[in-house]
């Protein structure tokens, strides 16, 4: 990979910009080394992240587009959804609520573009407890 930005004892540190040969570039903030802070990730096919990172992963708050149009906007841990978000998809469909892992855990209510709604308990993605 390329980096242009500051540095410290020998490290990128501070506001720096990196990109790297399969099309994947960073702008953002750097600690000891790693993404750490605040920045803006894409990559070649489409996806952009703009938010928190931490040791080189998504992590706090975070919104990241997908190339279909789906869109997800929330809280991040070791790179995946975590915690309360919103979730778009390309079909039109609507989750809110808790995620785990990148999928539905928790509380939450999904909203269909027919306007039904499945609102209550999931767990791995589904519905186990209406309410």
């Amino acid at each position: 990979s390329k980096y242009i930005g500051g540095w410290k004892d020998g490290f990128p540190h501070g506001e720096g910009v990196e990109t790297w040969s399969n099309g994947k570039k960073y702008v953002g903030e750097y600690f000891d080394g790693l993404i750490h802070g605040q920045g803006t990730m894409t990559w070649k096919d489409g996806r952009k992240y703009v938010g928190g990172f931490k040791n080189g992963k998504k992590h706090g708050q975070g919104t990241i587009l997908y190339p279909d149009g789906s869109k997800y906007s929330g809280n991040y841990l070791n790179d995946l959804p975590n915690g309360e978000g919103t979730y778009l998809y390309s079909g039109g469909e609507k989750y809110v609520g808790e995620l785990k892992d990148g999928k539905r855990n928790g509380k939450g209510t999904l909203t269909y573009t027919t306007g039904d709604v499945e609102s209550g308990i999931w767990q791995e993605d589904n519905l186990i407890e209406s309410q």
